[in-house]
């Protein structure tokens, strides 16, 4: 939350971006995870690491919640982030486990 953190004086990546700069980080950085899973796919002829997306439906109702959502409404798309990164991060080390076996 943007004006909290501006209370209590913490500085915060979001406090200093603003708030349209930070949740279009968010989207771009979500979306160079997938390019950089795209690209290691391709370079390394292994077809499991795409696994991570058929995370991207999750990733963009994501992206809309946090466009939606202000204050304290944020800590919900904070935790399905979690969430979400746990989901991509198992998919993407199960489709390196899958290409070893």
């Amino acid at each position: 939350d943007i004006k909290t953190d501006k209370l209590v004086n913490k500085r915060t990546l979001a406090l200093r971006i603003g708030s349209g700069k930070a949740i279009n980080l968010y989207g771009i950085l979500n979306m160079v995870s997938y390019i950089s899973i795209i690209i290691a796919s391709l370079l390394s002829y292994n077809i499991w690491l795409n696994l991570p997306l058929i995370t991207i439906p999750f990733a963009i109702y994501l992206q809309k919640e946090l466009n939606k959502r202000k204050g304290k409404d944020l800590n919900i798309v904070l935790a399905k982030t979690g969430f979400f990164l746990v989901m991509f991060g198992f998919l993407l080390s199960l489709g390196i486990i899958i290409n070893k076996i």
